[in-house]
């Protein structure tokens, strides 16, 4: 059999590594390390990997039949180049598959070179473009004050036109877009007017068991006979961490403990406002002595970190089609939670409107009397959502390609 081979240009963990490091923080990463996994059975493709250095050296590798080359530096204008060279100097390399967020190759200034990239390898190469937007932005969000929460300091009718030229753009230059969510699919065809097919490829989930109980209370010095709830993900006021601090002061004060878990966000973790709202959640988190901070934690903690928990809370205020941090708590099969902008990909049990009288009437259900149905309700989502039909579609439009 003839492989196929497929460029992926992405940030992708180090090696050994499931995950993104702490100083370069990306869902991407994560995301794309699991799915390559879900091909691990068809060998009718081989996938190589583009990625973004991590020291000064690159350091190229291959695990679980992946190659992975580091070519290009994240934060510098020059990726655009250094990506190109890669291809051009290849030419047995003819379909490329972009994974597309905005932040990836850098700030606002990378974008018209992420244009120019695809209008290289597309019109210039000659290769079959497939682009993954993992975010689809709804142009009616993009208000002034949703922009400066967010902290992107543009007017919003400035920004509104970039997005619209952006993704019209993008759907002239790819052969196939992917989206994750069927309205993601309706906002690019009525609002952006794009003009490639659009796929829906969903994030997927693995199976994963945690160590006992007991040994993962052990690893995080925790009490094997409290309750412990846990917030994983990356620490950003829309993740409705401030809501989850305040539900949790309406619960008494020997109910459980709080694990508050996560890195800080690249685009704007740097930023005085981010370092404002951050000092003040932890401020008002430290007069609780039962809520714990952990940070960053790494790969290899994770498992235990899950395996401590007896429940996962989400409690995103900000509407939320798909979140591989979800995906991932369903991984590991325990009890979950989620905020109502959950509502279309989380069964009816697991949900909570986002104000902290609600959450924390959730939170108390949860542990008195949900427990067994919000398993039942995570582990069938597990079942549902694998990478390995993520990965199976995906190789139907790769094949629909050559």
């Amino acid at each position: 059999m003839i492989e196929k081979t497929i460029i992926h240009i992405s940030v992708f963990p180090e090696a050994g590594k499931t995950h993104s490091a702490e100083g370069d923080i990306s869902a991407l990463a994560g995301y794309l390390k699991a799915l390559l996994a879900g091909f691990s059975s068809n060998m009718e493709f081989k996938h190589i990997v583009l990625t973004n250095l991590k020291s000064k050296q690159p350091v190229n590798f291959e695990e679980d039949g992946v190659l992975v080359i580091e070519c290009w530096k994240r934060g510098s204008l020059t990726f655009f180049w250094s990506i190109l060279k890669k291809i051009f100097q290849n030419p047995q390399w003819r379909i490329v598959h972009l994974q597309h967020e905005f932040n990836q190759f850098g700030n606002a200034l990378t974008l018209p070179l992420t244009l120019l990239l695809l209008v290289y390898i597309r019109l210039i190469g000659r290769r079959k473009l497939v682009v993954t937007l993992h975010e689809v932005l709804d142009p009616k969000l993009l208000t002034s004050d949703f922009l400066r929460s967010v902290m992107i300091k543009y007017p919003a009718s400035i920004t509104q036109l970039i997005v619209r030229i952006y993704y019209f753009m993008i759907g002239i230059l790819a052969h196939t877009l992917i989206a994750q969510d069927k309205a993601f699919v309706q906002i690019l065809k009525s609002q952006y007017f794009v003009l490639a097919p659009v796929e829906i490829v969903r994030i997927g989930t693995t199976s994963v068991t945690p160590p006992p109980k007991n040994m993962s209370r052990h690893r995080w010095k925790l009490s094997e006979n409290e309750r412990v709830v846990l917030f994983f993900g990356t620490l950003d006021w829309r993740k409705g961490l401030d809501c989850l601090v305040d539900a949790w002061q309406l619960l008494p004060p020997d109910f459980g403990k709080l694990i508050i878990s996560g890195g800080t966000p690249t685009r704007v973790g740097h930023t005085p406002e981010y370092r404002s709202w951050r000092k003040n959640l932890e401020d008002h988190a430290k007069q609780n002595p039962s809520i714990l901070f952990l940070g960053f934690v790494a790969d290899e903690d994770l498992p235990s970190l899950f395996g401590a928990a007896d429940l996962a809370v989400l409690p995103y205020i900000v509407p939320q089609r798909v979140s591989a941090v979800f995906n991932q708590a369903a991984s590991f099969g325990i009890p979950l939670i989620a905020s109502s902008v959950f509502s279309d990909q989380a069964a009816s049990v697991m949900l909570f409107d986002p104000t902290p009288t609600s959450l924390s009437k959730k939170i108390r259900g949860a542990l008195t009397g949900q427990t067994q149905d919000l398993r039942r309700a995570s582990e069938d989502f597990r079942e549902n959502n694998s990478w390995q039909k993520s990965a199976s579609h995906l190789s139907d439009i790769y094949l629909k390609l050559n």
